[in-house]
């Protein structure tokens, strides 16, 4: 069993309306999530993805230019 999902449920309703709506409107939507490292982003978009049924969202990931790899 995983752990449970606490502490960013606002996030997570935005996230679920932004999607809800672009079904509704029949449109793509982007969202840009950020934040330091081991600030919960990875751990918001693999919940947010476990409650899309029927869609895979497409995650994407990035670095600043400056910093090393």
């Amino acid at each position: 069993m995983g752990t449970s999902f606490v502490g960013r449920q606002t996030e997570l309703a935005l996230l679920e309306s932004i999607c809800s709506n672009a079904i509704a409107e029949e449109t793509p939507s982007a969202v840009l999530i950020s934040g330091p490292p081991g600030s919960g982003k990875s751990r918001l978009l693999t919940e947010f993805s476990s409650r899309q049924r029927g869609l895979r969202p497409l995650r994407m990931a990035g670095y600043e230019a400056g910093n090393r790899v």
